[in-house]
């Protein structure tokens, strides 16, 4: 850890192996700026987990605040793959301000049930200058909300056991066939 500001660069060197063999590598070169800068990141509000039935709303807001002594405007934003669905995407407007709220919505569908959870990825970013300005010193702080969904129950289900068998029948149509 740097204890004096300034500009530190750093690479990093990634090699990838398949069952012991070398196939290739990437070197990463790392540049860290250290400021002497009064700030502290935003504070970021928002669910950890969801797990809902397909059929069902999404609807929570999110809240990024910032603390720090002059009031800075934090620019709050959004990342996922939600938001490029081709049945029912999901919505978020991008906002800013102090505490700056938004809201996300999603209506999901039974195309949008799989094994691994959505992840959004919200973020919040204040607005702090240092040197008169000239220098940007902003922190960013950044929340990971995991969306899992589920089919939903089939209704009336029954079991019937005949033979050693088990049969299981329910309703049709099915509500995700």
């Amino acid at each position: 850890t740097p204890q004096r500001e300034g500009e530190y660069n750093i690479a990093i060197l990634i090699k990838s192996y398949r069952n012991g063999q070398y196939l290739g590598g990437v070197l990463q070169d790392i540049q860290i700026v250290i400021r002497n800068a009064q700030n502290t990141p935003p504070e970021l509000q928002a669910p950890e987990r969801l797990c809902i039935q397909a059929g069902d709303s999404v609807l929570f807001n999110v809240t990024a605040i910032d603390r720090d002594t002059p009031t800075q405007i934090v620019t709050l934003t959004a990342t996922s793959g939600l938001f490029q669905l081709a049945s029912s995407p999901a919505t978020f407007a991008s906002v800013t301000g102090n505490p700056a709220v938004s809201a996300f919505r999603w209506l999901s569908d039974c195309s949008h049930v799989q094994q691994l959870p959505y992840v959004v990825v919200f973020k919040a970013r204040d607005t702090y200058f240092t040197n008169g300005g000239n220098t940007d010193a902003s922190l960013a702080t950044f929340k990971v909300v995991q969306i899992k969904v589920v089919a939903p129950p089939p209704k009336n289900l029954q079991a019937s056991v005949s033979g050693g068998r088990v049969t299981l029948t329910w309703n049709a149509p099915y509500a995700c066939a």
